[in-house]
């Protein structure tokens, strides 16, 4: 199982490689002043999509760990599984 880790501690050097566009790297400076005070869900909407996507590793994480919850919580998702073994 994967694991969600959060960084609190970090600098704007590592945060560009993950926004490679200058003029919202500065923006961010401007209205936070510090990589952790960035709202998650922001930061993940500004970074870089990854290749084939349309959203960066960050929000590429949510999402697919909620998926994956949401389909390992549902009930009737087993019992169509479990009935098409039969």
């Amino acid at each position: 199982m994967r694991k969600i880790i959060i960084v609190l501690d970090f600098r704007w050097s590592e945060l560009s490689d993950l926004i490679t566009e200058p003029e919202i790297l500065e923006n961010l400076k401007r209205l936070y002043g510090h990589p952790s005070n960035i709202d998650p869900w922001v930061g993940g909407l500004l970074e870089d999509p990854l290749d084939d996507s349309r959203v960066g590793p960050t929000i590429t994480c949510l999402l697919s760990e909620q998926f994956k919850h949401l389909r390992d919580g549902d009930r009737l998702l087993l019992l169509i599984r479990l009935r098409k073994k039969l």
